[in-house]
């Protein structure tokens, strides 16, 4: 049966999978729903800061690298959209087009790596119908494009290996850094990979070019992300519990599991999977040197994430899909390859799952919210916005909505629900519009006479009550 699927079928599963993945990025991407709070505090960036500002830290405890930002901004300026429709289309043309070229880019890479159909075949399926690459091809956010990143260094470094060295694959890897922060770790791998396979020569193009970028990168953009970010960035990791700790094993397995599913359970089972496949591939017959390319980001990453330098979470460690599939599709044997197939169904059960976000973190109206307060807010309204509200402010840019606002000290998650309540009692009365970028207004809002938007939303975000008090 698999023979006749492979001479018959091969190229039409192949040319499936290619639509499919582009057909279901195009779909979320052409969704075009409001920016949720972390993408709106990311898109304040763009639209407030100059092409100079954007080099150093973002404000919003935001960070994302500057050649992606600076890409973003050239845009901007140069389409001027002033609709926000189009103009959150505008912004995340970049992710999009990132996973599009995910795409062609990874199919080249594992006909590099296999010469087995069956494995091109699963490999692809995994990677293409990844609901995370999916999702953040649609998101103002630079993931994607550090994925995309990922898959050319790792084809850059395996034919460097191979002996099928180019003069411009110095430079590419060497300006990847300002496109990608994760680069760094699979360039560690490779270029040791390098070495180890005695591409002295290569070595040495490749290591010079990429130590004047990156020494330009630090003075230019990295020395002032580390200085105005860093410190906050850290602790909303370990709030999160992003970093690995020896005190908590199981985290390794939840953490890297979730890039294929989000479920913990079935999370802690991929991440087994992920692992056995990693040993397995170390301890097999390929060249030692390719193992050190594909093996040592992960370590590496380990390592950092144990030290709390760099947090494992979905979204931050998506750049080590193509790394997890491979040496999951290089798995051999009947017991093997039930796991691997078990591995497909996840995937497939996480693309209709709701899971991979937290309903109250990326569902948003805000745009259409800040389009009626434009046509309706009295004068006499006043607005009250919690600690995460990036989504409303970002739709507020340019404007007319003069109104007061008052600014809660505390996100309103289910566990501040009774700080919130308190901080509306202690206002004047009044009619207030009550935003919050979380699903727990209603609850915040209890002892008080509201009157719903005009909007039929999922969740509720937005309120108006008013004679409070």
């Amino acid at each position: 049966m698999v023979d006749f699927i492979l001479k018959r079928g091969y190229k039409f599963f192949i040319i499936f999978l290619f639509a499919l993945g582009i057909l279901l990025r195009l779909y979320l991407y052409l969704q075009n729903s409001s920016l949720w709070f972390d993408e709106a505090g990311l898109a304040i960036n763009f639209f407030t800061k100059s092409y100079k500002g954007l080099l150093g830290g973002l404000d919003y405890l935001q960070a994302a690298p500057a050649g992606f930002c600076l890409m973003v901004k050239a845009l901007i300026d140069i389409f001027h959209f002033d609709n926000d429709f189009y103009k959150d289309y505008l912004i995340r043309i970049v992710p999009f087009l990132s996973g599009v070229l995910t795409l062609p880019a990874f199919f080249y890479l594992i006909n590099l790596v296999f010469k087995d159909k069956v494995k091109i075949l699963f490999s692809f399926a995994l990677f293409a119908l990844n609901a995370h690459s999916i999702i953040y091809s649609s998101q103002c956010k630079q993931y994607e494009t550090e994925l995309l990143c990922a898959v050319i260094l790792i084809t850059l470094f395996l034919k460097i290996i191979r002996g099928e060295y180019k003069w411009f694959y110095s430079f590419l890897i060497s300006i990847v850094p300002w496109f990608s922060y994760s680069s760094f770790f699979i360039i560690a791998a490779g270029m040791l990979g390098v070495l180890v396979k005695k591409r002295y020569r290569e070595f040495l193009y490749c290591i010079i070019l990429l130590v004047l970028s990156c020494v330009a990168y630090y003075f230019l953009s990295l020395k002032d992300v580390f200085l105005i970010n860093y410190s906050g960035m850290d602790q909303v990791w370990v709030n999160f519990k992003a970093f690995l700790d020896f005190h908590h094993p199981i985290r390794l397995f939840l953490r890297f599991g979730e890039i294929f599913v989000s479920n913990k359970v079935l999370a802690i089972f991929s991440g087994c999977i992920i692992f056995y496949s990693l040993c397995n591939f170390c301890f097999s017959k390929r060249d030692f040197s390719e193992k050190v390319l594909f093996c040592l980001p992960v370590l590496i990453l380990i390592i950092a994430s144990l030290l709390h330098k760099y947090p494992v979470y979905s979204r931050l460690i998506l750049f080590t899909l193509p790394v997890f599939v491979i040496v999951i599709a290089d798995l051999k044997g009947y017991f093997n390859n039930i796991l691997k197939f078990t591995l497909v169904l996840l995937v497939i059960y996480a693309l209709f799952s709701t899971t991979v976000y937290a309903k109250e973190m990326a569902y948003s109206y805000a745009r259409d919210v800040i389009i009626y307060l434009q046509k309706n807010i009295q004068e006499k309204d006043s607005i009250i916005m919690d600690n995460d509200a990036n989504e409303f402010y970002y739709y507020m840019i340019g404007k007319s909505i003069d109104n007061k606002i008052y600014k809660m000290p505390v996100t309103c998650i289910k566990c501040n629900v009774d700080i919130c309540n308190d901080y509306i009692n202690s206002l004047p009365n009044g009619d207030y519009y009550f935003l919050s970028s979380h699903d727990n207004v209603v609850d915040v809002a209890r002892d008080y006479k509201m009157y719903d938007l005009p909007f039929k939303p999922k969740y509720v975000k937005a309120v108006y009550f008013e004679n409070r008090g």
